[in-house]
C-alpha cells in the first residue's frame, strides 16, 4: 500500500490462516522491473547482434585480418572450435533468459489456482524439455516448438558467425590497343606502324619467329586434348593467346595502356584474380587437300634444283633447292624457296597473296605445299581473321599469370578483321613455315603432317593456323602498347584512335563473411528471433496479467525452476492430502488437485485449493 515500506528479508511474516493468502490487499507487490527489464533488454541485444551482424555484411562482406586468415587456413579446426564455443555461450545466455521469462510468468500465474500437471508443464517448458502427454496437445505442441527452437540456437548462431571462403568483387577499368581502329584500314597509316626500326614487321620477323611457330603448335596440341601452354614475355597462355594483350595492372606501368580499380581493393586476401572483357583475334580456318599444278585453281609450279656447295674445309656438300610459285588473282606472282640436304627434299612451303592494290582483303587463300616425307601433296586453306570479345581470366600463382579465354556467347560481336590485321596474320603464318624449314626437314611438318598424315584429317593444321593468327594479334598489341615498342619516341604513346576502353572485375578471395541479398538469409535466424521474441512476449504478458503490479514481494525469491524450492514449497504443509500414496491411482487423483502459492503457518508454500 502507498506510504508503507516493503518487508525486509529477515522480517518475520505474520501467521495467517490458509485462506488469508487469498487477500490481495494484505500483500505488498514488488514494483521492481529489473528482472523483466533484464530479460527484455538481454534478448533485444541478441536480436540486434544477429540482425546487425547480418545487415552489416550484406552489401560488401567483411574480410578477417590477414593473420587470422592465415591461422584459419593453417588450422581449420580452430575456426570450428572458436565459433562453436562462442555460439554455444550466446545460445546458453538466450536460453537462460527464456527460462527466466517462463518462470516469471509462472510466478504470476501461481497467484491463482493451477492444476498439478500444469505446474509441471510450466517447469518443463522453462527447461525446454519435451512433454509426452497425449491429452495435453497444446502443451505438447508448445514444448515441441520451444524444444526445436532452443536446440537449434547453437546451430543458428554458428551458421551466422562462422567465417567462410568469400569473394569480394571490385570493378576495374582500363584500355587496350583496338584492332578495329581505322589505322588498320588505311594503307598509309598502317605502313607507319608496320615498317620502320620500331615497327611490327621487324619484331615479328626477327625477334618472334620461334614463338610464332610455337604458338601454332601449342594451339594444335591443345585442341587434341593435351595440356599445352605458351610462355611469352612472362605470361603463360593456355592453348591460345586469343589475340589479347595482358593488362598492365598495378604500378609501375610497363606499357602506355594500364588497368586500374574503380573502387578500393580489399587490403588483404588469400587469393586474387581478375576477369576482363577484351578484344581478341581469332580466325575462321578451313583446309582441304588438293593436287595442284600449273593448270589448277589456284595454280602451283614446283622446281627442284640440285646445288653443290664447297665448304671452307674443302668438303663438297650437296643440296636441293626447292622453289614453289603461284599466280594471284591480280596477276601478281608469289614464290618462296627452301634448301634441303641432298638427296632428300622434305620441305613445306607456304604461299598467299598477302597484298592487293586496294588494301581491302580480309580473307586469304593459303597454299601449303608438301614434299618428301610430308606427302607430296598440297593443302589449300581459307583463312579469315576475325576480331571478337573474349572473357579473359588472370590468375596469380607463384608470380605468374595464367590466362584462360572463353568466348562471349551472349554478345560475341565477331567481325572480319581489317585488312592491316589480316595482312599481318598471313605475314606471320608464312614466316612461321619459313622459320620451321631446315636442311633436314620442317619442324612444323614433323609435328603436324607426319603424326597426322591423312588426307581426311585437317583439324591439326587448322588449329595451328588459328593459333598463329591469335598470337599475331597479341604480338601486335604488345608492340604497339609497350613503352619500348612502336611509340618509344613519343611522349603520349598510341594515338587515341588506336585505343579502346575495357572493363572487368577483380576477385579477392579470403576468409570472412558474405551474404547474398534475399529473405533466405534470415531463415537461419529464426531460432534466435523466436526465442528472443517469445521471451519478451512472456514477460510483457506476465506484467499485463499482474496489472503491472509485479509479483508479491514474499514470493520474489521463489524459483519454480529450482527443485529445492519446489520441495520446500511442497513441504510447507499446505497440501497434506494432495497425494495419498505412490500408486498409479493416487498419482492420478493427485493430478486433479489445484494448487497456488501462499502462506501456510507463516511459511511460503503450495496450498491445496478445495472446490467450493
Amino acid at each position: 500500500m502507498e506510504g508503507q515500506s516493503f518487508l525486509h528479508a529477515n522480517e518475520k511474516l505474520p501467521m495467517k490462516a490458509p485462506g488469508d493468502f487469498f487477500s490481495h490487499f494484505n500483500r505488498r507487490n514488488t514494483r521492481r522491473i529489473i528482472r523483466p527489464l533484464i530479460i527484455i533488454l538481454g534478448q533485444l541485444v541478441f536480436v540486434a547482434l544477429a540482425l546487425g551482424f547480418l545487415s552489416a555484411i550484406h552489401t560488401r562482406g567483411h574480410i578477417l585480418p590477414y593473420r587470422v586468415t592465415e591461422l584459419i587456413l593453417l588450422y581449420p579446426q580452430s575456426k570450428t572450435y572458436v565459433v562453436t564455443f562462442i555460439s554455444h555461450l550466446l545460445a546458453l545466455a538466450s536460453s537462460y533468459l527464456f527460462s527466466k521469462a517462463v518462470l516469471y510468468l509462472m510466478q504470476v500465474y501461481l497467484e491463482q489456482p493451477l492444476s498439478v500437471p500444469v505446474i509441471g508443464f510450466w517447469v518443463s517448458l522453462s527447461k525446454r524439455d519435451l512433454i509426452f502427454e497425449r491429452r495435453q496437445a497444446m502443451w505438447l505442441l508448445a514444448c515441441a516448438v520451444i524444444f526445436l527452437a532452443a536446440t537449434n540456437l547453437t546451430a543458428s548462431w554458428t551458421s551466422l558467425l562462422t567465417p567462410t571462403t568469400i569473394v569480394i568483387h571490385t570493378a576495374l577499368r582500363g584500355s587496350e590497343i583496338d584492332l578495329s581502329s581505322p589505322v588498320f584500314n588505311d594503307l598509309d597509316q598502317f605502313n607507319e606502324i608496320w615498317n620502320g626500326t620500331n615497327g611490327i614487321a621487324i619484331w615479328l620477323n626477327s625477334t618472334l619467329p620461334s614463338v610464332t611457330s610455337n604458338s601454332g603448335a601449342v594451339s594444335a596440341d591443345s585442341d587434341i586434348g593435351h595440356t599445352s601452354v605458351l610462355d611469352f614475355a612472362g605470361w603463360i597462355y593456355f592453348g591460345t593467346t586469343g589475340g589479347i594483350a595482358p593488362i598492365d595492372f598495378g604500378t609501375p606501368h610497363s606499357t602506355w595502356l594500364s588497368t586500374s580499380n574503380i573502387e578500393p581493393l580489399p587490403a588483404i586476401g588469400s587469393d586474387f584474380n581478375i576477369s576482363m572483357i577484351q578484344q581478341g583475334l581469332v580466325a575462321d580456318v578451313s583446309c582441304e587437300y588438293q593436287q595442284l599444278d600449273e593448270t589448277t585453281n589456284p595454280p602451283l609450279t614446283r622446281k627442284i634444283t640440285p646445288l653443290n656447295v664447297t665448304a671452307v674445309s674443302g668438303w663438297e656438300l650437296s643440296y636441293n633447292l626447292v622453289s614453289i610459285a603461284s599466280v594471284c588473282p591480280d596477276g601478281e606472282t608469289v614464290s618462296t624457296a627452301m634448301m634441303t640436304a641432298s638427296p632428300t627434299y622434305d620441305t613445306i612451303g607456304a604461299l598467299s597473296c598477302t597484298r592487293d592494290a586496294d588494301f581491302n582483303t580480309t580473307s586469304y587463300s593459303l597454299i601449303i605445299d608438301l614434299l618428301g616425307k610430308y606427302g607430296n601433296n598440297s593443302m589449300v586453306c581459307t583463312v579469315t581473321p576475325q576480331t571478337t570479345n573474349l572473357l579473359v581470366t588472370y590468375d596469380l600463382t607463384d608470380g605468374y599469370v595464367f590466362i584462360n579465354q572463353d568466348g562471349m556467347p551472349e554478345d560475341p560481336q565477331v567481325e572480319p578483321a581489317l585488312p592491316g590485321v589480316s595482312y599481318a596474320a598471313m605475314y606471320a603464318i608464312e614466316g612461321a613455315f619459313n622459320y620451321g624449314q631446315t636442311t633436314f626437314g620442317n619442324v612444323i611438318g614433323d609435328a603436324l603432317f607426319v603424326d597426322f598424315n591423312s588426307e581426311d584429317v585437317t583439324e591439326p593444321e587448322e588449329s595451328y593456323l588459328r593459333g598463329v593468327v591469335s598470337f599475331t594479334g597479341t604480338a601486335m598489341k604488345i608492340r604497339l602498347a609497350g613503352k619500348n615498342g612502336t611509340f618509344i619516341n613519343t611522349t603520349d604513346g598510341p594515338p587515341s584512335d588506336l585505343v579502346r576502353s575495357i572493363t572487368g572485375i577483380a576477385r579477392t578471395t579470403s576468409v570472412g563473411w558474405q551474404y547474398r541479398e534475399g529473405a533466405k538469409n534470415y531463415l537461419m535466424l529464426l531460432p534466435i528471433l523466436f526465442i528472443a521474441f517469445a521471451s519478451i512476449a512472456l514477460v510483457v504478458f506476465a506484467e499485463c496479467k499482474s496489472g503491472f503490479k509485479g509479483i508479491p514481494l514474499e514470493h520474489a525469491e521463489f524459483d519454480p525452476g529450482d527443485m529445492l524450492h519446489l520441495m520446500a514449497a511442497a513441504s510447507a504443509g499446505g497440501m497434506p492430502d494432495a497425494f495419498n500414496g505412490l500408486s498409479e491411482e493416487d498419482i492420478k487423483k493427485g493430478k486433479e488437485k489445484r494448487l497456488r502459492l501462499g502462506h501456510v503457518d507463516g511459511r511460503i508454500g503450495f496450498c491445496d485449493v478445495h472446490a467450493g
